[in-house]
């Protein structure tokens, strides 16, 4: 199965503050992610319809899948378990 990126007007997409390499991306509201420390995930989609995404207070932007979850990792970030994403907007 591949990860997709959904929203809703109540959730946003946040980084779970779990780890200091990579945070797994995770829907909540703004006040759930406020009181548990996520950090805020923004995406954006360039003329290329490559999708983006930012982690709002370090500035990764890789995407990796591992297992089952996606995650944005810093820069440095290495496991042989997890496949690096280009993801791509629907048109």
């Amino acid at each position: 199965m591949q990860p997709f990126l959904a929203s809703s007007p109540t959730l946003r997409l946040y980084g779970q503050n779990n780890s200091s390499v990579r945070q797994r991306l995770i829907f909540v509201t703004a006040g759930t992610a406020a009181g548990s420390g996520h950090n805020a995930i923004t995406c954006r989609v360039d003329a290329d319809q490559r999708l983006t995404c930012t982690r709002s207070n370090n500035g990764w932007t890789r995407l990796i899948q591992c297992a089952n979850e996606v995650y944005i990792a810093s820069p440095t970030y290495v496991n042989a378990a997890c496949t690096e994403l280009t993801l791509r907007a629907d048109t």
